[in-house]
């Protein structure tokens, strides 16, 4: 069996985030950034990029095909084994659920986040530095500067992610948010 170690961090939750995935067996250690994320998302996102790497590579042929997840988020390893309701980050159950179609005999396991465990904790850490390296390459930026380097599909979770703040600030017109403000702010954010 393959155990794989899955961690994801945010900062402010929305906020910049990273994950990040450990295979003790292959001495494989992996980690990824994202802007305008959430906890959740993260978490989910390190156990995808687990099986997209596992999926992708030679281990995809390993003999017994048996994965052990083991993740300090409740969020994912509940959602696996207690059928919790999937109502939000439907793009990533799905990438999820793709994934877990492969063939793989998955086991979820959940450990305690922070504790005595050294894989969690070494995935914690470079979860945690992803996000805070980009943050301090990020320091002298204006936010608008730098959601203006946003790829599209970032920049629009994060404004999915941040709508209600949207809505606070531009005020709402009979229950919706005042398109003409908005427009206005996204032009000049294209500019």
């Amino acid at each position: 069996m393959i155990q794989v170690y899955c961690d994801g961090a945010c900062s402010g939750n929305p906020g910049p985030g990273g994950w990040a995935f450990i295979i003790p067996s292959l001495s494989i250690e992996k980690s990824g950034y994202m802007d305008a994320t959430t906890n959740n998302r993260m978490e989910l996102t390190a156990v995808i990029e687990a099986l997209s790497y596992l999926s992708s590579t030679n281990e995809r042929d390993y003999n017994n095909r048996e994965i052990e997840i083991i993740t300090d988020s409740q969020y994912v390893v509940k959602s696996m084994t207690e059928n919790w309701r999937k109502l939000k980050n439907t793009d990533l159950w799905g990438a999820l659920a793709y994934l877990c179609s492969l063939g793989w005999q998955i086991t979820w396991t959940w450990v305690k986040g922070h504790a005595s465990n050294p894989y969690n904790t070494r995935c914690d850490e470079l979860a945690v530095k992803e996000y805070t390296q980009k943050m301090s390459t990020n320091s002298s930026k204006t936010i608008y500067e730098q959601l203006k380097e946003l790829p599209v599909e970032d920049f629009a979770k994060w404004m999915y992610i941040n709508l209600e703040r949207f809505e606070k600030c531009f005020g709402k017109s009979a229950g919706q948010t005042d398109e003409t403000k908005l427009l206005e702010w996204l032009k000049g954010f294209a500019n």
